[in-house]
């Protein structure tokens, strides 16, 4: 077996299409290495001008349809590696911008400090009974601050309810008028360390039925619904929180109410208040920041690494 040692490419002065050359080229090298393992006297001349000629100078054959249709589909094949080629590189450097964009908005870690901001600040109220405080002072007990939940930071006292009710008797000494009819409301702490100071409260007139001119002996008189004590919420200082505090919240935290009432008038020479009194309950909201879970905190760490990864 001989190999061809002449494979010459004559282009006129006026060349065909930039396709047919790539083509001719391809179909060329094709048509060689085949026609080497049958014919070691043939050669191949391939002319490419305004007039497409092509001989072989071996058997001056004319080349055939198929080898046309060859050169052709070549071309296709070509034309379309390169349109893939394009969109695979356009695909590309789309999906390269749009995670660029995603991470200079630093979207994850934000959106996990924003949970964690939401879950920092929880609140929980835990109430006394509703009870009646009389002349001397009556108990009243709230549960304390669950500390497994997380950490206390702050404490608020409130009297929610205290509404006066009941009735009084009044005893005079001749014939009376209709008495000047006072009370008073007195809040503390049962035992020193809870940082409560005494708050008190007034109703000044106290309405009250039936309504009458005078009296002589004895005479009931009985409170009218609706009258409340009105008492500001306070805010314990942070270093008692301890004392509201216990793991499982087991304890509990004793605030006293006393309800006192004033009568005075001409000719009035006692009343039996015992019937009296000023129904009350206590509130104590606990404010704290939750124990994270254990996802939460790997979120929370996952989002602080990307905050810090991206000011690197």
């Amino acid at each position: 077996m001989k190999s061809y040692s002449n494979l010459n490419f004559h282009l006129t002065q006026r060349p065909f299409a930039f396709s047919h050359l790539i083509s001719g080229a391809v179909a060329n090298a094709l048509v060689t290495a085949a026609a080497g393992s049958h014919d070691s006297h043939r050669q191949l001349l391939i002319r490419s001008g305004p007039r497409f000629k092509s001989n072989v100078c071996a058997g001056g054959q004319r080349p055939t349809i198929r080898l046309l249709f060859f050169r052709i589909f070549l071309l296709l094949i070509l034309i379309s590696l390169c349109g893939t080629l394009l969109v695979l590189i356009a695909a590309t450097l789309s999906g390269i911008l749009v995670v660029r964009i995603l991470l200079s908005l630093e979207i994850r870690p934000l959106l996990t400090l924003a949970v964690m901001h939401v879950a920092s600040a929880a609140t929980l109220t835990n109430y006394s009974t509703t009870q009646l405080a009389g002349s001397s002072y009556t108990n009243y007990n709230i549960a304390q601050f669950d500390s497994s939940l997380g950490e206390l930071t702050g404490v608020e006292v409130a009297i929610t309810t205290s509404t006066l009710e009941g009735s009084v008797v009044l005893h005079s000494s001749g014939f009376a008028g209709p008495p000047n009819y006072s009370s008073g409301l007195d809040v503390q702490e049962a035992n020193s360390g809870l940082g409560y100071s005494l708050d008190t409260g007034t109703i000044s007139n106290v309405n009250y039925t039936p309504s009458f001119a005078q009296f002589n002996g004895l005479k009931t008189i009985t409170i009218a619904a609706g009258q409340n004590f009105s008492l500001s919420p306070e805010f314990i200082s942070s270093s008692y929180f301890g004392a509201y505090e216990s793991v499982g919240g087991t304890g509990s935290v004793t605030f006293q109410i006393k309800n006192t009432q004033t009568i005075t008038g001409p000719g009035i020479a006692s009343a039996d208040t015992s019937s009296a009194g000023a129904n009350s309950q206590v509130a104590v909201t606990y404010t704290y920041t939750p124990a994270p879970e254990p996802s939460t905190a790997l979120l929370g760490g996952l989002g602080l690494l990307g905050l810090v990864r991206r000011r690197r």
